[in-house]
């Protein structure tokens, strides 16, 4: 889960138009973290992976689904 993770980071700032040191600068997470994390090599905790997206303007989402057995 924590390369997936990492892929949609990077995939995000990429199209926010951001480098991994802007990112940096507007999250307050360290660069070198969010390289680790952008290359599976960190994990994330929720409120990190919070306070990165919505450095670029994004939100997570949690909705129910209802599951048919």
């Amino acid at each position: 889960m924590k390369n997936e993770t990492g892929g949609i980071i990077r995939q995000k700032r990429i199209e926010s138009g951001l480098t991994q040191l802007k990112l940096a600068e507007l999250s307050g997470v360290s660069q070198q973290r969010i390289q680790a994390i952008e290359n599976g090599r960190h994990n994330l905790s929720f409120p990190a992976i919070e306070k990165l997206l919505s450095a670029m303007n994004y939100e997570i989402k949690i909705t129910k689904i209802d599951k048919k057995d």
